[in-house]
């Protein structure tokens, strides 16, 4: 997982979308102002990708920092949708809202800026980029979900023609992932309809794609997960509208994403113990610590550590940032 604070990330980004042209969409609570670059006139876009819509979901906005910048297509990219959030590296704005669930209230500053894009651009395709727990795995595969895709409903019935093309060009991606990076496990996301969420109200008018970044289990930093999103984002560059009813089959058949899995269970003479990892920010850098869980039957665990049960104490101290980036 990365952190940088607002202005590096941006400084970072300014530097990367060089011949880019970027726009000031707003400005965030605590008044960051929230940038938006493009590679041609905001209403002539057609792709609208956006990120750190949760200030703790950092892949994405990563993968767009290893883009190419020469893309076929016209593309607009919010990297940093929430800034304040992405400052204290925590999911709600400065407010405690939810930005993703903001859609039809539009309560927050963050929300409203990208709903005014989106009226503006009028894209025929929006990226929605967020992260994913290490718990999530696909149905019956004991492996993380390192991709999960999601094409949302527009209503509770469903069924509309933007579904139908976003549901193909996630059977692409699906292609594009399988061919190119086998080892990742890919899940799909129970499309129940959630009329507050972003995806679901852009599903109305373009097809959008709610896409999910995790682990894989040599890659706990998701640095390598990083590198993927951006050649899928690059290759979808070179591929828009080029779906069919096999991309949507693909999809469709993925299996469902499941959150039972743990991350770390102690094995002691007379009992054993499961855990979850958690980040949060301390001082400036990013801290993983455990959180003591029940273990789902059957549930997988991605680190087994076996000892003595009189040190099961100890596994409070250890550092999870050096350990897991060693896995």
């Amino acid at each position: 997982m990365f952190y940088r604070t607002y202005v590096t990330r941006v400084q970072s980004l300014r530097e990367h979308f060089s011949d880019w042209s970027e726009t000031q969409i707003g400005e965030s609570e605590e008044g960051r102002p929230i940038v938006a670059f493009h590679n041609a006139p905001l209403s002539e876009c057609e792709v609208l990708a956006w990120s750190l819509m949760h200030g703790n979901e950092t892949t994405g906005a990563e993968a767009f920092l290893k883009l190419d910048s020469d893309m076929d297509s016209r593309w607009c990219i919010v990297p940093i949708l929430n800034p304040d959030g992405a400052e204290q590296f925590i999911r709600h704005n400065a407010q405690g809202v939810d930005v993703n669930r903001d859609a039809r209230d539009l309560k927050s500053a963050e929300g409203k800026a990208l709903y005014v894009l989106y009226r503006k651009i009028k894209p025929t395709l929006a990226l929605n980029l967020h992260d994913q727990r290490t718990c999530f795995r696909p149905e019956g595969i004991d492996r993380p979900a390192t991709f999960s895709l999601l094409a949302p409903r527009s209503s509770v019935v469903g069924g509309c023609a933007n579904e139908h093309a976003a549901a193909g060009y996630c059977g692409w991606m699906v292609a594009f992932l399988r061919a190119n990076y086998p080892e990742y496990a890919l899940a799909r996301f129970d499309d129940t309809f959630y009329p507050t969420a972003f995806g679901d109200l852009f599903q109305e008018t373009a097809p959008t794609i709610t896409l999910e970044t995790g682990i894989a289990l040599n890659d706990w930093s998701r640095e390598g997960v990083a590198s993927a999103l951006a050649a899928l984002l690059n290759g979808l560059d070179k591929a828009l509208n080029t779906y069919d009813e096999t991309s949507e089959h693909l999809y469709r058949s993925l299996p469902l994403n499941l959150d039972d899995a743990v991350d770390v269970i102690w094995v002691g003479a007379n009992r054993s113990v499961a855990y979850r990892l958690t980040q949060s920010l301390s001082n400036g850098l990013l801290t993983r610590h455990i959180e003591k869980v029940n273990k789902p039957n059957n549930a997988p665990c991605w680190i087994a550590m076996e000892e003595d049960s009189s040190q099961l104490q100890s596994l409070e101290h250890i550092n999870w940032e050096e350990y897991v980036n060693q896995l």
